[in-house]
């Protein structure tokens, strides 16, 4: 098997290569620096928190562009992976999650990690754009496994595109997710009953 250290250093590099497909996206960047400090403490060798790691990230982040730190989108990534690294195991266990069969858990750990997210980002939300949508959490439910498809099918587009039959099969069937992906979003987007407008903090 490959040593610890050695698949850190090339997951690494397999992060900031999708970083760079996705065009270096500023949402991209703080979810490489995120893993990448988190990656290379375990490249290191070193016992590190967390928690630790995220405020590198944050720090390295805002050396980089301080004026990030006025960013909504900065503030939901740090809040939304900050919910899911603190809450979701206290809920896995709270739930009794690992006693479930393997199909429940998983169904299970993917609503949890959604409520999570949901729960921390949601403030951010209502002070920011004065609306919530409560859908949102049936939403990420859906398309948070399609997109980790989507995500591997590009992988694997990418790696045998040298093989036309096989990068046609796989372009086909992720052209095929993304429709799906964007009906649902199409769909959720324009169902008013389920957003809340008007929140205000005073």
């Amino acid at each position: 098997s490959i040593p610890l250290r050695e698949r850190a250093i090339v997951t690494i590099g397999v992060v900031w290569f999708y970083a760079a497909l996705a065009n270096l996206e500023p949402s991209v960047v703080r979810a490489t620096v995120m893993a990448t400090v988190v990656l290379l403490g375990t490249a290191l060798r070193r016992r590190s928190l967390i928690y630790n790691s995220l405020a590198l990230a944050a720090f390295i982040l805002l050396l980089a562009n301080s004026l990030d730190l006025f960013d909504v989108g900065f503030a939901l990534s740090f809040a939304a992976t900050l919910a899911l690294v603190y809450l979701h195991p206290l809920w896995r266990e709270l739930f009794a999650i690992d006693r479930l069969p393997r199909w429940m858990r998983l169904a299970a750990d993917s609503f949890i990690l959604s409520l999570a997210a949901s729960v921390a980002t949601l403030p951010l939300l209502a002070a920011v754009f004065n609306q919530v949508a409560p859908i949102a959490l049936a939403a990420n439910l859906l398309a948070v496994p399609i997109s980790f498809a989507l995500l591997a099918l590009g992988l694997l587009l990418l790696g045998f595109s040298w093989f036309p039959w096989l990068a046609s099969a796989y372009g086909a069937s992720a052209d095929f997710l993304t429709e799906i992906l964007n009906g649902l979003v199409a769909r959720f987007a324009k169902a008013p009953a389920f957003k809340v407008t008007d929140v205000w903090f005073e």
